[in-house]
């Protein structure tokens, strides 16, 4: 390996003069030192390298008959320097924090170097091709240096993990990297109420990366008012169960662009929870009392704060054109049962013509809540189109309730009210 051939030289060299030097690998990337203190004797080395931007790397070992072998300790080294150093695939990723660990190094001469290696970046953060890391990020696992860094079976571990406006706990995965070629297997996290297991592949051969991500969400137990990006004041659910499937590919150029090129499938179940805020049953009670001649519509946040049992939903999905495209979307709570279709844009803007049918339960309800006496007899407003306008996070809901007979108005909202 000439680039390892070419660095004993330079080492003398800085320690000798006393002044800092440039590790340069094959491509390119440098590593630099300020100070080093070299001691070899009869075949045994020991060696202290002080990095440019402060920590220090700390080698015992032996060189005989042309094969290197250290035991190195690493402190406090500047993870901005080292993580694009060891991840020379793609673009450079940004760092920050620190890096300690141990490894064991292996050269032979004519083959690549070897290092099996136990890093721990305590705090900051690791951002590479679109993926956001955040510490404690530990590794451990197999880095060749040589014609290019080939990463073997690097187990790897992550506090948090984001993509996009996906966010992940406790991540963690197998990092394979060979030729220019990464690959995150057995990849593991929890988010959204579900532990998720997959796989990533980046290709970095072209200038536009394409990528290929498969995921799957495992069942557990909810519990928890998970907030669909409620924040400003949409809905919100707690879930008791969710199963989810998602194939996507597509291309990254380093901007958000590549939400638009994905490409893929995937399926969506949910069981059992609650629901709080849907639009729903106040766009059909608007929508009703709008046909009374006499009858001034009230603002109705009872309707709108008003908790919901979730029973079932499902939906299975394409993803093209920049959103996620359904044509059977479905869902089943204590008041309503909705059918349709719906498109979830990467712009977080969503458009859902469905179909509504509420329960006897979900009529009866909307009638107490707006305090107007029960009917006597069950009312059946039959199936109401409704169509789910707006972003994620505010989404807006209009019903057309022509088809609602009037003797079915006038069993709600009483005769008086017509003239």
């Amino acid at each position: 390996m000439r680039a390892a051939i070419a660095l004993l030289p330079l080492l003398a060299a800085a320690a000798t003069a006393g002044e800092p030097a440039l590790i340069v690998s094959d491509d390119k990337r440098q590593l630099e030192i300020s100070r080093l203190s070299l001691d070899y004797r009869d075949g045994q080395i020991r060696a202290q390298v002080t990095s440019a931007r402060g920590g220090t790397i700390e080698g015992e070992g032996t060189w005989r008959e042309g094969l290197l072998h250290l035991q190195l300790t690493a402190r406090d080294l500047a993870a901005e320097e080292v993580d694009p150093w060891m991840l020379r695939a793609g673009p450079l990723p940004e760092a920050s924090g620190t890096l300690r660990g141990e490894a064991t190094l292996h050269w032979e001469a004519g083959q690549p170097v070897r290092i099996d290696a136990s890093l721990k970046q305590d705090a900051g953060k690791l951002d590479w091709v679109g993926m956001h890391f955040r510490a404690p990020i530990e590794s451990e696992g197999v880095i060749l240096i040589g014609g290019g860094t080939v990463l073997q079976n690097l187990r790897t571990r992550a506090a948090e993990v984001t993509l996009g406006d996906l966010e992940f706990e406790d991540l963690s995965c197998a990092v394979e990297l060979k030729n220019k070629q990464l690959r995150l297997e057995d990849l593991r996290g929890h988010g959204y109420l579900s532990d998720w297991s997959g796989e990533v592949s980046i290709d970095f051969r072209e200038p536009e990366h394409s990528f290929l991500v498969s995921l799957v969400a495992k069942d557990e137990p909810g519990g928890e008012l998970y907030e669909f990006k409620s924040r400003e004041g949409g809905p919100a659910a707690r879930l008791d169960k969710l199963e989810a499937a998602v194939r996507v590919s597509g291309r990254w150029t380093g901007d958000d662009s590549w939400r638009n090129t994905l490409e893929g499938s995937g399926m969506i179940l949910v069981h059992g929870g609650e629901v709080v805020g849907s639009p729903i049953i106040p766009a059909i009670w608007h929508a009703l009392s709008s046909r009374v001649p006499l009858l001034k519509v009230p603002r109705l946040p009872k309707l709108i704060d008003h908790p919901n049992e979730l029973i079932e939903g499902r939906m299975s999905f394409e993803v093209h054109d920049g959103a996620v495209h359904s044509e059977d979307v479905h869902a089943k709570t204590g008041d309503y049962v909705i059918d349709g279709s719906a498109r979830l844009g990467f712009d977080k803007t969503i458009d859902a013509p469905l179909n509504v049918s509420l329960t006897q339960k979900g009529a009866e309800r909307m009638i107490t809540l707006v305090a107007l006496p029960l009917p006597k007899s069950s009312l059946q407003l039959g199936r109401i189109p409704i169509r789910i306008t707006g972003t994620w996070s505010k989404p807006e809901a209009s019903a057309d309730v022509e088809r609602v007979p009037l003797s079915v108005l006038k069993m709600i909202f009483g005769y008086h009210l017509w003239p």
